[in-house]
């Protein structure tokens, strides 16, 4: 791509501008994007009058017109009236008038432009000038005027006033690096509306793709989440390695792979855990599954990330020239797949696999124990064995279903796998242990299998002393000094993230670190020393309090820049009602330990890098629910159904509503910002906060009821939708006006009126079976078996189906019952026409062993069986005249018991006394005594 320059710093009229100055920070900007300026402006600039600007238009336009995507930008003086406007060059007069280039002009240059390059090809023009806003509508008009395929954003910088010179590239600074900073590629006509939103100008763009993007060439942002400081560290690395090396660096050790907890939190500074790396290198010989794990915040994740860049010899280099890396003993084998879990589920964690082994995906229209198996089946292919790194398996979406396919890929005899997790999805900063291990017991470890990164009070001191040695080196402390604050902190019983946020804290406020009360005047745990952090920004900018207050009360993965939404957020909870962008970019550069970064909808979000922060700032559960509720009442004012909505208010405006309780979505219900909101969302946010707790506002009932037809409905008619379902579940719809913009309305309905009720769709055939599945983390979910030969399982609290159908049955499946275990595990036991019983892990989705067989016709009913010697046998009902005992654990079928009747249903009577229903009209309790000693296929069994 080209950035093609015209340039205007000298003038007869007019007082000198450092318009070069502007052109090189635009290509500086660019070039991350693959931007050049191949073909810059030579002579002086007091020569580039008019003649010389024609000239310039047909080198751009004429024979020699680049054939790629071109930045045009136009830097100078403007001039404009109501109905004119110009820009003016070097021999324009004081009042530019007619004797400057004209809207037309420039429009003839861009359609010679358009005629003589490929139509895939697209073009972004620039005005930075004054008064630059009529002088783009002008152009716009000029453009529409001529024939011609048209594909052009055209921006201007300023509005009916002056600008200031280095207004537009500080907005193009900071909507690239903080708005657009997780996107590897940007939409060139977002990218125009965040700086026409910055700079108040204006824009207009012509029949330009959607497609149309700005592609970074070294995807720094791709795959990285958490903690800002260190991606900002990790740039600073970057600019100092030749470009095939920056590339290596990027896609081999964290583009896509590693996040900011594995590169950045500690490896930048990593010191010591020689007996814990020497561990994992000697386990990582053996192969197999390698846990590592530790209390949150220990280092777990820096000890991984340190493996991983010094598997990369090219990239150790560079950190050691930059003292990031200490020498060690030995190397470190390469690994071939590094990746941070946070915030992937389990069907990208494959994706991004595949990409680094070099495996083509499975496709994603697969159910995911299908891709996982047809990942696996790769791995068996391949001649040489494999390393793959993978970390934060606590901050998956889903953790215990991503950590029972990495317990899968784990077991592959061509892989090494190193997984990074805590031993707990409970555990946390400032959190008591939890008594549970769920993550381990999910990767199939125990603690005494694991290497644990053990808090190492030497190694914090190191850490400290290094991060604070800028501060003896600008003489503002000595090294004793500082060898007393390294002491100090590593005293306090707290992990190595304790000791990264307090040595930010000294490091910005460098009196404290001779102060004999260091550590309580930092604070004794990671949520005392925010609170400090909070004070010290509220002192900086009082709005800084609300910025991050609205990042603790963020929905999903956290707040989008774009479109005012974290601003909007924070104006709705604060003390000022007009809190704006520039806000928001200062807070990112003096906050950054505490905010994270990530991606969600396409879009970057942040949040606080931790749970605790979050906690500190919402400690009043009151005080919290009327915030969500003022963000729902903010969210109604800025969404319109007519026009685009960002996909934060979307997805999360009813989830506020949750939090904010029933008065919000009263509120809603009355605001026709509802029909822009993501239907489902919108059903599974009242199914689990309203349904079943009393009457159901009207219209958010009808978004229950009809939820999937909203769904598929665009929002400008959804209203006429919704009024259609209330008809059916209330017997006075409210609205009784049509809304002026819907193309039509149901006036009045003849129908029956149900009551309230969510459709769970998926099934293609009869539902026969119905169970409910307790899980061990404290779930409940429904289970449904159907005459479609599979099995699925529903949140019934939100009515969204998890995980995959689970499949295997060739006919319908009739029966379901729910098998507690005595390891604490729970299954599901389904029986299908197709004559067999089946054994499910509902963690994972997978059959549990090989179908039990043995019945002549089809299992009708399914029951659990407890035992007085504490056994739980699976009880199985057929039409072949018969019931079956099976031990669930052995797979064996104990007992056979004949009935006169085909065995229609099955219930526990009592202590080893089985209820058996039957086709004949008689109900049979049949006692249970001491099982044969062998199983029946141990054994020969009479006719």
């Amino acid at each position: 791509m080209e950035l093609f320059a015209f340039d205007f710093g000298e003038f007869d009229h007019f007082g000198k501008l450092d318009a070069t100055a502007e052109v090189t920070e635009v290509a500086r900007l660019l070039a991350d994007f693959g931007v050049e300026q191949l073909r810059p402006w030579e002579g002086p600039m007091t020569d580039r009058g008019a003649d010389a600007v024609e000239a310039r238009f047909h080198q751009w336009s004429g024979a020699e017109a680049s054939s790629g995507p071109t930045v045009l930008y136009w830097v100078g003086h403007g001039w404009a009236t109501s109905r004119k406007a110009a820009l003016a060059h070097a021999r324009s007069p004081e009042v530019v008038g007619e004797s400057g280039i004209s809207p037309a002009k420039m429009a003839a240059a861009i359609t010679d432009w358009e005629a003589r390059t490929p139509e895939t090809t697209w073009l972004w023009v620039i005005i930075d000038a004054c008064k630059s806003a009529r002088f783009v509508e002008l152009l716009s008009s000029a453009l529409d005027d001529r024939a011609g395929p048209r594909r052009i954003a055209i921006l201007g910088t300023s509005a009916a006033s002056s600008t200031n010179l280095g207004e537009f590239t500080r907005h193009l600074a900071v909507t690239l690096q903080h708005n657009f900073a997780g996107n590897a590629a940007i939409p060139l006509t977002q990218l125009v509306d965040e700086l026409w939103s910055a700079t108040g100008g204006a824009r207009r763009v012509l029949e330009l793709k959607p497609e149309t993007v700005l592609r970074r060439a070294v995807p720094l942002a791709e795959g990285f989440t958490g903690p800002l400081d260190a991606r900002n560290e990790l740039a600073l690395v970057l600019a100092d390695l030749p470009e095939d090396e920056r590339r290596h660096f990027v896609t081999k050790a964290q583009g896509g792979e590693l996040g900011a907890d594995t590169l950045g939190e500690i490896t930048w500074h990593f010191t010591g855990r020689d007996a814990e790396r020497r561990d994992l290198l000697t386990r990582m010989s053996a192969g197999g599954l390698v846990v590592v794990t530790g209390r949150a915040g220990s280092g777990k994740s820096a000890l991984l990330g340190d493996l991983v860049v010094r598997s990369r010899p090219a990239v150790a280099a560079v950190l050691r020239r930059h003292r990031l890396l200490d020498d060690i003993v030995g190397e470190v084998p390469h690994v071939d797949a590094a990746l941070q879990l946070t915030g992937l589920g389990l069907g990208e964690v494959l994706v991004r696999l595949c990409g680094a082994l070099g495996f083509m995906a499975p496709s994603p229209t697969l159910p995911l124990t299908m891709q996982l198996d047809e990942f696996l089946k790769a791995l068996s292919t391949l001649p040489q064995n494999v390393r793959i790194v993978v970390d934060a398996l606590d901050e998956a979406v889903a953790p215990l279903d991503v950590g029972a396919a990495l317990r899968r890929i784990g077991a592959s005899p061509r892989v090494t796998l190193v997984v990074g997790t805590r031993r707990s999805t409970r555990e946390g900063p400032d959190q008591p242990d939890p008594m549970d291990r769920n993550l381990l017991n999910t990767l199939g470890v125990t603690d005494e299998h694991t290497i644990r990164v053990e808090r190492d009070p030497d190694l914090i001191v190191k850490y400290v002393k290094r991060r604070l040695n800028s501060l003896v080196a600008e003489q503002t402390v000595t090294d004793e000094q500082v060898t007393s604050a390294a002491q100090a902190i590593a005293g306090v019983d707290q992990e190595v993230l304790y000791a990264r946020l307090a040595t930010y804290e000294l490091l910005q406020r460098p009196e404290l670190v001779v102060a004999p009360d260091l550590v309580s005047r930092l604070g004794l745990d990671h949520r005392s020393v925010f609170a400090g952090a909070v004070a010290r920004f509220a002192n900086q900018d009082p709005q800084f309090r609300s910025l991050l207050l609205a990042l603790a009360l963020a929905q999903g993965r956290g707040l989008p820049i774009r479109e005012g939404v974290w601003a909007a957020v924070a104006s709705s909870v604060g003390e000022s009602s007009a809190i704006t962008d520039e806000s928001v970019h200062r807070l990112i550069d003096v906050a950054a330990p505490y905010l994270a970064l990530d991606v969600e909808h396409e879009q970057t979000v942040y949040r606080l890098a931790h749970r605790t922060f979050a906690e500190h700032l919402t400690a009043n559960p009151d005080e919290t629910a009327v915030r969500h509720a003022q963000i729902v009442g903010r969210a109604i004012i800025e969404v319109d159904p007519a026009t685009p909505t960002n996909p934060y208010w979307q997805h999360y405006t009813s989830a506020h509503c949750v939090a904010a309780g029933r008065s919000a979505w009263e509120q809603l219900d009355r605001a026709p910002a509802l029909d822009a909101l993501a239907p489902r969302a919108v059903a599974q946010d009242a199914m689990r906060s309203l349904f079943g707790w009393g009457p159901l506002p009207s219209r958010i009932a009808a978004s229950i009821y009809a939820a999937e037809q909203l769904q598929a409905t665009p929002p400008s008619q959804r209203a006429a939708v919704r009024r259609l379902a209330m008809f059916r579940v209330a017997a006075n719809p409210t609205d009784t006006e049509a809304p002026l913009d819907q193309p039509w309305w149901p006036v009045w309905a003849a129908t029956r009126r149900y009551p309230v009720q969510a459709i769970l769709p998926g099934h293609s055939d009869r539902v026969k079976a119905l169970a409910v599945l307790p899980l061990p983390n404290g779930q409940t979910l429904l289970a449904s078996g159907s005459d479609d030969h599979t099995v699925r399982l529903w949140d019934p609290a939100t009515g969204k189906p998890v995980g995959d159908p689970l499949t295997g049955h060739t006919r319908e499946v009739r029966a379901l019952a729910v098998l507690p275990l005595p390891d604490g595990r729970t299954l599901l036991a389904s029986g299908s026409g197709d004559h067999t019983v089946r054994l499910w892990d509902p963690v994972t989705g997978k059959p549990v062993g090989d179908p039990l067989t043995g019945h002549t016709r089809g299992v009708e009913t399914l029951a659990v069986l407890p035992l007085p010697d504490g056994r739980t046998l699976l009880a199985s009902g057929s039409g072949d005249h018969t019931v079956r005992l099976w031990d669930p654990v052995a797979k064996v079928c104990w007992l056979e018991v004949h009935t006169l009747g085909y065995v229609q249903s099955l219930v526990p009577a009592g202590p080893a006394q089985l209820g058996v229903g039957m086709s004949d009209g008689l109900v049979m309790i049949s006692v249970v005594g001491s099982l044969p000693s062998q199983p029946m296929q141990d054994r020969h069994v009479p006719e």
